[in-house]
């Protein structure tokens, strides 16, 4: 029986890939308040400031639920320091040479990862992963090169031509047929995109395999396109002349119409932070599809539709495992499959944690607090409420004493009528129901709460604001620089960390930048400016360079992050460097304190003729003779050369047992 295997194929790719979100989905789903859906409903809650809509429907509507912006100062304050730790100097990554490769081409390589990674969107998409990361503990990038192709509006000159050339001469002008008479409007076909992009993915829109801690199997839920977009697809071709996208499964897609809604995930959070979803009147070109991108291994007759499975032999060639993707929309429609296009043959996303627990997830800040958040909301408003029932005392009555019960009205200048010829004395048919007052203790609570919370982040006092009630050592000038080298100590550990997953960006960009780029991009990156690679012989900069394939760049180069821990310890070094300048000026003679100071403008990031600025010529530096040398100065003060010929007074030498 003859069967139609290419039906078949997508029918299998497109099931393989709804099973795999379903799957994933559920597991993501399953274990009711401790599922990932549900904490990280909480944890984007607690970073929108949202008090819990459980807790607040058991309490009565007089109660207080205010909530304390811990979550959300914690994770603005550590981002954001990270963020100054990764992005805080000019060359964040750059290429170093090993023993096969040269200065040159790794200057040259990486002024291309600069350009690259400025024209990515790097920077804006990079605050987007760290605040994801603080708040759900992981985040998701995708890298990938974007080609785009519109009809734009253009002036063009308009020349006078042979015909306007001969009604000149006719006239007895001379005159040239290049000359241009005017300008009109024109619309031409021009590439308006053509440079690699890196987007942040929402970490609901990543679906990974269950229990795995890799990222060889990925699903990127994108719900954003419209039909429009598929059917323009539809007509345009790869570079090996195959079709884009089937257009046999977008004409089925004209009839299929999905709901405006949030997705099922997302629409618990969205609704608590007042976000409305109205569905939209669309017309058929404009209605939305949710598409769904797999990376991973997959069997090669799915790339290769009309591979038959009859024999032995074609079963196992039709099944051999490659790497690939699959486009799937509405969850049954087979759209696309190919070979993983990238140099690189891995999925195009890069997983960030903020804390590698070992998990699927990492553990980020709002996770991290989230009971002593919890704990201080309540506390708050249990100490709000005591002061509500103090200032607004509960009264008790006897009913049958008053005139008219619905006379009581709890506010200013009130009057309550009592039947004088039951009662003599008004307070004892009205009597207040005294409250005790607000402990001290309950502020002290919330003050060790900030302190549990302040140990848990590092986020101390110093990083986030002024010391408290009690007298700590963050009043002191020494106990505030220990606490904020103690909390930027741990985020210099984490920015290390987290810039090591940067190479792995890196990577992919420069490996899209080898298979996509051109040698006429090449020259507007790297520009003309010429070069001497041998003695006399000169060649324009982008000339000289050198693409290479990503395997052959790592074997040469060594991609470096931004020195970290060097950035975060500059003023220790650079205070430690002038104390021990000034102690050998003292003990050394003929000390030259040139290239101290030229030490000390590197940690402060001056360039190098910057700093020649400064210092002038080298020649001109003048020693410091050594003290108490005959016709020399004594130095002691703390400048390393003394002003005006100054003579610093010599300080007393302690006597032993003084």
């Amino acid at each position: 029986m003859s069967i139609d295997w290419v039906e078949t194929h997508k029918k299998e790719a497109a099931k393989f890939v709804s099973d795999f979100y379903r799957k994933a989905f559920d597991w993501r789903n399953n274990g009711g308040s401790s599922s990932y859906h549900q904490k990280w409903d909480r944890w984007e809650r607690n970073y929108h400031n949202i008090y819990d809509p459980a807790i607040r429907a058991k309490k009565e509507p007089w109660q207080s639920t205010m909530f304390v912006p811990y979550s959300v100062t914690n994770v603005e304050v550590i981002t954001t320091s990270l963020f100054k730790l990764l992005f805080g100097k000019r060359e964040s990554i750059r290429f170093d040479p090993r023993e096969m490769g040269d200065e040159l081409q790794a200057e040259l390589h990486s002024d291309v990862l600069a350009y690259e990674m400025d024209m990515s969107g790097i920077i804006e998409e990079s605050n987007k992963i760290l605040k994801e990361i603080g708040i759900f503990g992981s985040a998701f990038m995708k890298v990938y090169w974007k080609k785009t192709e519109e009809n734009r509006k253009m002036i063009e000159p308009v020349r006078r031509g042979f015909v306007g050339t001969a009604k000149e001469l006719m006239s007895g002008r001379i005159a040239d047929p290049r000359d241009v008479v005017g300008t009109k409007q024109t619309e031409k076909r021009v590439t308006v995109d053509d440079d690699c992009r890196v987007e942040c993915v929402h970490i609901r829109d990543i679906f990974l395999e269950p229990n795995s801690r890799n990222t060889d199997r990925i699903l990127h839920r994108q719900k954003n396109i419209t039909y429009g977009e598929l059917v323009r697809m539809s007509k345009m071709k790869t570079s090996g002349g195959n079709v884009l996208i089937d257009k046999d499964s977008v004409a089925q897609l004209r009839n299929v119409r999905e709901s405006d809604k949030f997705d099922e995930d997302t629409q618990v959070v969205q609704m608590e932070m007042g976000n409305t979803d109205p569905t939209l009147v669309r017309t058929d070109y404009d209605k939305r599809h949710t598409c769904f991108e797999y990376w991973g291994p997959i069997p090669r007759k799915w790339i290769d539709l009309k591979m038959p499975e009859y024999t032995d032999d074609e079963i196992e060639k039709a099944n051999e495992m490659v790497a690939g993707k699959i486009l799937v929309a509405s969850a049954n429609y087979y759209l696309a499959s190919e070979e993983n296009p990238n140099p690189i043959p891995k999925p195009p996303f890069v997983k960030f944690d903020y804390i590698d627990c070992g998990q699927t997830y990492g553990k980020g800040i709002c996770g991290i607090i989230e009971g002593l958040q919890e704990q201080g909301n309540e506390v708050t408003n249990l100490r709000i409420d005591n002061v509500t029932l103090t200032m607004n005392k509960v009264v008790g009555v006897l009913e049958k004493h008053l005139r008219d019960p619905n006379e009581l009205k709890w506010e200013p200048g009130a009057v309550v009528r009592i039947k004088g010829d039951q009662v003599d004395d008004a307070r004892k048919a009205i009597f207040p129901i005294e409250m005790g007052s607000v402990d001290i203790g309950g502020y002290r609570e919330t003050t060790e709460i900030e302190r549990q919370i302040q140990e848990a982040t590092a986020a101390n006092r110093v990083t986030i604001g002024s010391a408290g009630l009690k007298q700590d050592t963050n009043q002191t000038l020494g106990g505030m620089e220990l606490l904020r080298q103690a909390a930027y100590d741990r985020f210099a550990v984490y920015a290390f960390l987290i810039g090591n997953k940067f190479k792995e960006v890196a990577s992919l960009i420069m490996s899209l930048s080898y298979q996509n780029s051109s040698p006429e991009r090449n020259k507007q990156i790297l520009g003309e400016i010429p070069l001497e690679i041998l003695p006399n012989e000169w060649v324009p900069r982008w000339q000289a360079y050198r693409p290479l394939p990503p395997h052959e760049i790592t074997k040469r180069y060594d991609l470096k992050i931004v020195d970290i821990f060097g950035m975060e310890n500059r003023a220790m070094k650079a205070q430690q460097l002038t104390m021990y300048g000034e102690l050998a000026a003292k003990l050394v003679p003929g000390f030259n304190s040139r290239p101290l100071l030229e030490r000390l403008g590197h940690y402060n990031d001056f360039k190098k003729d910057e700093i020649g600025e400064i210092l002038g010529k080298e020649e001109t530096a003048l020693p410091s003779p050594m003290p108490n040398m005959p016709g020399g100065p004594v130095n002691t003060g703390p400048s390393l050369v003394p002003r005006n010929n100054e003579v610093a007074p010599t300080p007393a030498v302690p006597q032993i047992g003084a």
